[in-house]
């Protein structure tokens, strides 16, 4: 009789033991690459956080650069409730930060910005502006809030994570570290630790100083920049202030007109010989002295080229006024005088005085009062509104009876069935309101134009 071989059972042992051990690795390998993929995960967005930084800080570059002036002296700035504490909402509404810049970074903290003066104002003033996360860097979050930035930071602190970040700002990085908790470290700033900020608080740092501004003529620019050589413009020279000394306009090498201190006003031909009064370049002294009384007698409907020129003016022969030489005829300027309302007259679109001095025009070859023809309310200004805006009432002249505000649609989106239009009279000025039929503002602009009446 055959015996049975135990060794068989020992071996179908040793396979089980074997598919233990491979099942035990597979499991350890597939957690390692869990946690791998999960830590390139959280460094890919370190490195995106960097990235927003990095955007946030040019923002605050363009902030301190087109603002120094009135940050050094602690001035308003127009559109941020506190310049030495902008909100990145502000920033991008101010277009110092592309539109579509999110308002919290990849790793869902919000970035606070402080702007700190040293020395300020005078040359020795330094600015900084500096960003950091509303709470530390952390595994988790306790809830969310509205705009998606986490509500509490729970779990293990991030310290690696916090160090890709400042890593990845391309040197103006910042952050918290456990060997420096008091402190707002990076390449380029060293600064207290703001309150409440824990270890992992990242964020990021710039500074502009007086010497970088000194260099440089900014626009709206309140310093006298004292330029010691010529001045050269292609465009229109505007100035909203006096001219302290005298003025110079030449041709080329040659003074052709100059304003003094006093006032007094020489204008010169083009050999810069001065002319008798103020006269045109050629000397032939059209325009002279303070009244404008041409002695020239002409005939209306007469040829005028030879020695007159275009646009040059004369008296009428027949005393009806002024006459111009148009197109190289002699035509009136003037209005008819004691011309009668309903009378006829020869061309439409001419203007007649009356015996009492009122104004007539031609239409229909009919005389009639200019009044008749012509709206009994009078454009000032434009501006776009919206719902809750103040509207200031146009400076109108005498002789008025008030004013009067329209809106117009502009760019506007509702759901509503309708929307209404309206103006509340507060005195000197008017208060829009856009709303649908519940009464609710609505979004979007309206053009508010203002009008001044006359009767």
């Amino acid at each position: 009789m055959l015996r049975k071989r135990p060794h068989r059972k020992q071996q179908a042992g040793f396979l089980l033991l074997e598919l233990i051990a491979v099942l035990g690795l597979t499991a350890v390998l597939g957690v390692y690459a869990s946690k791998e993929a999960i830590d390139k995960i959280n460094s890919g967005r370190a490195e995106a956080t960097g990235v927003y930084l990095s955007t946030l800080k040019d923002g605050l570059d363009k902030f301190l650069n087109l603002n120094a002036q009135a940050l050094a002296m602690g001035s308003v700035v127009a559109g941020f409730s506190d310049p030495l504490a902008p909100t990145v909402d502000e920033l991008r509404t101010a277009k110092y930060l592309p539109v579509s810049f999110p308002l919290i970074d990849p790793m869902r903290r919000r970035q606070l910005i402080t702007v700190d003066r040293s020395g300020c104002p005078g040359s020795t003033c330094s600015l900084t502006a500096y960003s950091y996360s509303h709470l530390p860097l952390t595994a988790s979050c306790n809830g969310y809030a509205t705009d998606g930035a986490c509500a509490a930071a729970t779990g293990s602190v991030w310290h690696v994570q916090a160090e890709e970040i400042r890593s990845a700002s391309q040197g103006y990085g910042t952050t918290v570290t456990l060997l420096a908790p008091s402190r707002l470290r990076g390449s380029s700033c060293d600064y207290p630790t703001p309150g409440g900020a824990g270890p992992a608080t990242y964020g990021v740092c710039t500074t502009r100083t007086a010497a970088i501004y000194s260099q440089f003529v900014r626009i709206r620019d309140d310093r006298d920049p004292d330029l010691q050589g010529d001045l050269s413009v292609v465009g229109k020279v505007k100035s909203g202030s006096l001219v302290s000394q005298s003025l110079s306009i030449s041709n080329g090498p040659t003074e052709i007109t100059s304003i003094n201190s006093s006032g007094d006003v020489t204008v010169k031909n083009g050999s810069g010989i001065p002319t008798a009064g103020i006269s045109m370049s050629d000397g032939s002294g059209r325009a002279y002295g303070q009244v404008i009384k041409p002695t020239s007698i002409q005939i209306k409907g007469n040829w005028c080229a030879g020695t007159n020129q275009q646009g040059d003016i004369a008296q009428d022969a027949n005393g009806q006024g002024l006459v111009m030489c148009i197109g190289g005829y002699w035509k009136g300027i003037s209005p008819q005088k004691d011309a009668v309302s309903g009378g006829w007259c020869p061309q439409n679109g001419g203007v007649a005085w009356n015996t009492q001095d009122v104004a007539l025009y031609c239409s229909g070859n009919q005389w009639v009062t200019l009044a008749d023809r012509f709206g009994k309310k009078v454009f000032s200004d434009s501006y776009s509104a919206s719902n809750g805006s103040w509207i200031p009432k146009p400076t109108c002249q005498s002789g008025t009876s008030g004013s009067m505000i329209m809106l117009l649609p502009k760019n506007q989106s509702t759901d509503a069935v309708k929307l209404n239009h309206y103006a509340a009279d507060y005195g000197s000025a008017w208060v829009v309101s856009i709303v649908d039929n519940a009464g609710n503002g609505a979004a979007g602009e309206a053009i508010a134009k203002t009008y001044c009446i006359y009767y």
